[in-house]
C-alpha cells in the first residue's frame, strides 16, 4: 500500500493554487528533483499506457440500500461497473470478482489502482491481490486526485439522479449503461469513443 502521488508539500502548493484560481492540474513544475520519483508519478498523474485505473462507489439515496462500484481507466475513459448489495468490503471484493468472471476487467493488464480511503476500500492487501496491482489512495478531501472516476460518476448521475436507490435497479440496466458511456464520444480522446480508442492503441 502507498499514499497516493503528492507528498504534502505539493499538496499543499496545488491546494494554493486552487484557492487563487490557478490551474491546478500543471503539475510538472511541482514535481521533486529526484528523477525515479518523478518518472513513477508521470505515469500515474498522466497514465500513457492502458492499466492505471481508479475506482470508487456511488451511493444509493438515505433510504436506499447498497449503490454502483465505478472503475474507469485513465487513458481510454473505458468504464465498467458492477451492483452493489451494501457500500462494504465484502461486496466490493464480490463486485470486482464478477467484473473479472465476465471479462470486463483484465487483471493481467492493471498497473495501478487509485481509490479513495472509504472503509469499503481499506482491505488493500486483498484489493492488491484481486487486482495483482499497487493500490494508491488519495489524500482527504483531494477528489481532484482521482478526476476521471468523478468524471465518469457525473456522467453516472445523468441517467440516475442522486436520489436513486441501486437496490432497485436491475443489473442489466447497469451493465446496459457501461454500453452508453463507452460509446459516447469525448473531446479528450479526439472526438473518438472509449472503444474506438481501446482499438486504435491495441493496434
Amino acid at each position: 500500500m502507498e499514499t497516493w502521488v503528492f507528498n504534502e508539500e505539493i499538496h499543499h502548493i496545488i491546494q494554493e493554487e486552487r484557492n487563487g484560481q490557478k490551474n491546478p492540474y500543471n503539475m510538472q513544475k511541482f514535481f521533486p528533483i529526484d528523477a525515479a520519483y518523478q518518472s513513477d508519478l508521470l505515469k500515474r498523474i498522466i497514465p500513457k499506457k492502458k492499466g492505471h485505473l481508479e475506482i470508487d462507489t456511488v451511493v444509493s439515496c438515505k433510504e436506499g440500500k447498497g449503490g454502483l462500484l465505478t472503475i474507469v481507466d485513465k487513458l481510454t475513459k473505458e468504464f465498467i461497473a458492477e451492483n452493489l448489495d451494501a457500500i462494504s468490503q465484502e461486496c466490493v471484493t464480490r463486485a470486482i470478482k464478477r467484473m473479472i468472471h465476465r471479462g470486463a476487467l483484465n487483471v493481467q493488464s492493471i498497473k495501478t489502482v487509485t481509490t479513495d480511503n472509504g472503509c469499503e476500500f481499506s482491505h488493500f492487501e486483498e484489493l492488491e491481490k484481486l487486482f495483482k496491482a499497487k493500490l494508491y489512495y488519495t489524500h482527504a478531501y483531494a477528489s481532484y486526485e482521482k478526476g476521471a472516476i468523478e468524471n465518469a460518476n457525473r456522467l453516472v448521475r445523468r441517467w440516475y439522479k442522486k436520489g436513486t436507490d441501486f437496490s432497485k435497479v436491475p443489473r442489466k440496466d447497469i451493465l446496459s449503461l457501461e454500453k452508453i458511456i463507452n460509446s459516447i464520444h469525448r473531446k479528450s480522446l479526439n472526438g473518438m469513443t472509449s472503444k474506438d480508442y481501446c482499438r486504435k492503441i491495441a493496434n
